[in-house]
């Protein structure tokens, strides 16, 4: 999936793989697969993207990457994308945002404390700023589901939940389908529930889209991040 959000809404055309099998042993086979797979695509640690992105020694990057896609609309394009992603408020308060700004800007932020989240094997975890555990959990596939209301474009997210009943509100993940491999970063969506965690522009996750980049060689992931940014919102 491409990092452009109003894009990928429009142009995805990723197909939902559904997990349909009548032998319940072949079914739980079939889905460790799916985890193990999925999952081995994003091993590693990462922090957020957009503080990344936007730190100032980009500045120049940003300026000339947006002249070679965009030419005379440069200018505009960057501002754009510098401020459509940071809103740092989601759920009615976004839509309210939205709507009355006529605008269309996510909270690509990490909440509920967690600035490093880390995947290794099927186990995702959560570390605060001072690099202190606050969560630690083996997921186990569920299925692809569709985004409510980009459903007919194909966007899915690919959901898993925690094995631990208590895992509070990291209890399911969500994710498009980017990886470090392929678009240099990735984006997900987490919860207590799974209600409302397929609507985009609706209920309490509304306009919430965390977004990360790898901690491991992150200059040269941010600076191939902010070329396909720019060049897919260009198009």
């Amino acid at each position: 999936m491409k990092l452009s959000l109003a894009k990928k809404f429009g142009l995805l055309a990723a197909t939902a793989l559904m997990m349909a099998c009548s032998d319940s042993s072949s079914s739980s086979d079939a889905d460790a697969v799916e985890t193990d797979a999925f999952l081995a695509k994003l091993e590693g640690s990462y922090t957020e993207l957009f503080p990344a992105m936007l730190d100032e020694k980009y500045n120049a990057l940003w300026d000339s990457l947006g002249k070679k896609y965009a030419g005379d609309n440069a200018e505009m394009l960057v501002s754009t994308l510098k401020t459509s992603y940071i809103l740092e408020i989601t759920g009615e308060e976004a839509v309210k945002y939205n709507e009355e700004n006529e605008t269309f800007a996510f909270d690509c932020f990490f909440e509920n404390g967690v600035e490093k989240f880390t995947f290794k094997g099927n186990t995702i975890s959560g570390y605060d700023q001072n690099g202190k555990e606050i969560f630690s959990h083996e997921y186990e596939y569920l299925e692809d589901k569709p985004v409510v209301e980009f459903a007919e474009a194909g966007a899915a997210l690919k959901t898993f939940k925690s094995l631990d009943e208590n895992s509070g509100k990291f209890t399911y993940f969500a994710f498009t389908s980017d990886n470090p491999g392929e678009t240099f970063h990735i984006e997900f969506r987490y919860g207590s529930t799974l209600d409302g965690l397929y609507n985009y522009l609706s209920g309490d996750y509304a306009y919430w889209l965390p977004s990360g980049i790898p901690t491991e060689n992150t200059d040269d992931y941010t600076k191939k991040a902010i070329d396909l940014f720019i060049s897919e919102n260009s198009k």
